[in-house]
């Protein structure tokens, strides 16, 4: 019975140190509409592209314009720290297929310049705690 208790513990004590050893970037709640010439955005995506470490963070824009910045793991915001923002907005045809990415069917409704990371003027800084991210863009 010893045995089996001493067994027991070194296998409880070697398991719980497996596992993912990777340790993320703190990342924090982030939120926002994105709005074109003061009009809300009826869709496509938002990316926040951290300048330091971490993972980008991507968002659906909603029909209200409003999206919620996921990174990690559902909803849970962007990495800690300053950010590039870029949006993009795709037409499309509802009579006939989407057109394929990279097209020149395909059409953004927002300037290209939101679209590069290298472009783009968005730029946010995601802090500890609950984020407000206004994307006021003109055409």
């Amino acid at each position: 019975m010893r045995y089996s208790l001493f067994t027991l513990s070194v296998c409880s004590l070697v398991m719980s140190g497996c596992g993912s050893s990777e340790v993320l970037p703190e990342t924090a709640p982030v939120s926002g509409t994105a709005t074109i010439n003061g009009q809300p955005l009826k869709s496509g995506t938002v990316t926040f592209h951290p300048d330091g470490e971490g993972n980008p963070g991507f968002a659906e824009i909603k029909e209200d314009g409003t999206f919620e910045v996921t990174t990690y793991e559902l909803k849970d915001g962007a990495v800690l720290g300053m950010h590039k923002v870029t949006v993009e907005v795709f037409d499309s045809n509802p009579d006939g297929p989407p057109p394929l990415p990279g097209s020149e069917q395909e059409e953004s409704t927002v300037p290209k310049k939101y679209a590069s990371p290298e472009t783009t003027p968005l730029r946010f800084e995601v802090k500890p705690g609950s984020n407000t991210a206004p994307l006021p863009m003109e055409s």
